[in-house]
């Protein structure tokens, strides 16, 4: 009976010793299991910081290459609005050079065609002051030159020269417009002969008395 009790109560033993132990490793099996979902968690927690972190540096990127854009169109658009200004200002400055020219040039024609007006007046002066043997010159054919409307329309004339060289010899011409009449007039300031015995004209025919058909000289 004694040695029943005495198994009885190291078989009680054991069973305690191995629930204990049982019970020992599955508080160490639970400990690790919280840890490793401790682990877990705080490795999603840091993930998931870092995926906000990638994800804020992403938009910032974006913001950033947004703001380039616009400020590079604002540069663009204001390089375009003062190249467009220049563009109208170098228009207006050709407009206004054009209508300048256009105005000296009229007021060349209008002092042009005074002059030539009070040239033929003081010629017809002339005329009436010389003498009646002397005559009156015309062409042979009767016909009139075109240096008055030569001298208006000067600059056409003069396309094929540059620039300094037509305004020259346009003021040239201008400035001694009393030489080229349509009519040609005599003066006693120099007095010449030319021997052409029966020579054609080359440029234009020659100038006669309408009286009595004798050459001028």
């Amino acid at each position: 009976m004694k040695l029943q009790m005495e198994a009885q109560l190291k078989r009680e033993e054991r069973e305690a010793e191995a629930q204990l132990l049982k019970e020992e490793r599955e508080q160490a099996a639970q400990l690790k299991r919280e840890e490793r979902e401790a682990q877990q968690r705080k490795e999603e927690r840091e993930l998931r910081r870092e995926e906000a972190q990638l994800k804020r540096e992403e938009q910032e990127r974006e913001a950033q290459l947004k703001r380039e854009e616009r400020e590079t169109q604002l540069k663009r658009e204001e390089q375009e609005r003062e190249a467009q200004l220049k563009r109208e200002e170098q228009e207006q400055e050709a407009q206004l050079m054009r209508e300048e020219r256009e105005a000296q040039l009229r007021r060349e024609e209008r002092e042009l065609e005074a002059r030539l007006k009070q040239q033929e007046i003081e010629a017809n002066k002339v005329d009436q002051e010389l003498p009646e043997e002397e005559g009156k010159w015309s062409r042979a054919d009767g016909t009139r030159l075109t240096n008055t409307e030569s001298l208006a329309k000067i600059e056409d004339k003069l396309q094929h020269l540059k620039g300094q060289q037509s305004a020259d010899l346009t003021n040239l011409l201008r400035e001694n417009a009393s030489l080229f009449t349509d009519v040609p007039r005599r003066h006693r300031s120099v007095m010449h002969e030319v021997e052409v015995r029966d020579a054609r004209p080359v440029k234009q025919s020659a100038y006669r008395d309408v009286r009595d058909g004798s050459p001028c000289a």
